[in-house]
């Protein structure tokens, strides 16, 4: 017999979405306000990109939080990755969730074996049956080998697909990247954003005050580049950062801003007014690098008086260049008509 379970693995308890009943997809759901989210709610207290939920082998359902603003509460303590369990509660924003099941089918267990009866069971009253005649027990063997053989390659295909998504999974990742980068005194605010998002595409805003340059450009980047990057990423050492550096500078204000997500891991580190750790500032340049490589924003990093001399320099070596072609252009032609007048003198 059969015994149905919920499907749904959390339910709101408060908060502008309660009673609203959620199913966490097995390749995992993000929750957050932004539209953009499996998971989204009508909570402006949350992130953007909140907390993310996912499966691990074996280990149930969990949670980390992608460094949202008012963190990730599980049973009132701020966490971010842990293991979920059937009754916790989540405090995201002003939103509390109760989890009523932490298996990827939304069960609470492993479905029973199927029980088949040979015949063999004694009658009520614990009398035994009627010896029969044996001509039966081949036949009967028979029919359970054969059920036995194809519920066993059944168990083996499905453990092969299961094993396929699972190496699927961990092939195909995402990389989710913010950074903003501010630096300001008396005189200008020069802000830098970064940002590329689930779906490939990389995008790069500039303001600059003094210069009056507000300029924003986009692109899609390649799987292959985000592969590489990716791996780049995780050599760096950022993951192993502290969460924030910060110091004290009179009449300045340097920010660099930093938030790394590949797949479901997520990292922040924040430098303010102090000397970035090497690892960082490493890191950031990779992704300025990016930046100006794929969005051809190389320039307008550049103040006008910097673009300007640059000009002149490139103008004052083209001349240079043009001079000396013509002096060696002069000094052949020379050359050749006193071969000229030499032959007419012979």
């Amino acid at each position: 017999m059969l015994i149905m379970t919920d499907k749904y693995h959390l339910i709101v308890e408060q908060g502008p979405d309660k009673d609203r009943k959620i199913v966490i997809d097995p390749s995992g759901s993000r929750l957050g306000r932004s539209s953009n989210n499996d998971i989204a709610l009508n909570d402006p207290a949350l992130s953007r990109y909140n907390n993310r939920f996912f499966f691990k082998p074996d280990e149930g359902l969990w949670i980390s939080d992608l460094a949202s603003a008012n963190k990730t509460l599980v049973n009132n303590q701020p966490i971010k990755e842990i293991r979920l369990k059937i009754g916790d509660r989540i405090l995201a924003g002003e939103t509390t969730l109760c989890v009523i099941s932490d298996s990827i089918d939304g069960g609470s267990g492993g479905a029973a074996l199927p029980v088949v009866d040979l015949g063999f069971k004694s009658k009520p009253g614990g009398q035994p049956k009627k010896k029969k005649s044996n001509v039966h027990i081949p036949i009967i063997i028979v029919f359970a080998v054969v059920a036995l053989f194809g519920w066993g390659s059944k168990l083996i295909k499905d453990s092969i697909k299961s094993s396929s998504a699972v190496v699927a999974e961990k092939v195909v990742e995402t990389l989710e990247i913010t950074y903003e980068k501010v630096v300001a005194d008396k005189d200008n605010i020069f802000r830098y954003q970064l940002q590329l998002d689930a779906n490939r595409m990389l995008s790069v805003q500039i303001d600059d005050l003094v210069n009056k340059r507000h300029i924003r450009k986009e692109s899609e980047v390649s799987s292959e580049y985000i592969d590489d990057l990716i791996r780049v990423l995780r050599d760096s050492g950022f993951y192993s950062l502290s969460e924030q550096y910060q110091g004290i500078q009179p009449d300045i204000y340097n920010l660099w801003d930093l938030t790394i997500t590949v797949g479901r891991k997520t990292s922040r580190t924040r430098v303010l007014n102090r000397v970035e750790p090497e690892i960082f500032r490493a890191v950031r340049e990779t992704l300025e690098e990016a930046g100006k490589n794929e969005l051809g924003l190389w320039a307008i990093e550049l103040s006008a008086e910097k673009l300007i001399e640059m000009d002149n320099v490139a103008s004052l070596l083209g001349k240079k260049l043009d001079d000396e072609r013509d002096d060696t252009i002069n000094q052949d032609n020379r050359k050749k008509l006193l071969d000229i007048e030499s032959q007419i003198e012979k």
